[in-house]
């Protein structure tokens, strides 16, 4: 399940990475700069939102870097 969800989340960012930029830049042509930044930029902090409300830290803080909890 792991590797799937690492496939995945390569996958989407390799497609993110491709076609973000263009749409964002036909949309910043169509639009103006400033509304298509504003929008962005707050599709980013709703991202940041629903990371830190939903995702949960794996590291455990008290491990010591051999793995060993002490």
């Amino acid at each position: 399940m792991e590797s799937e969800l690492i496939g995945l989340r390569s996958t989407a960012r390799g497609f993110g990475g491709m076609v973000a930029p263009p749409l964002v830049g036909l949309a910043a042509n169509a639009l103006g700069f400033e509304p298509v930044f504003l929008l962005v930029s707050l599709l980013s902090w709703i991202g940041l939102g629903i990371v830190a409300a939903f995702v949960t830290e794996s590291h455990d803080p008290t491990a010591s870097a051999s793995g060993t909890v002490s």
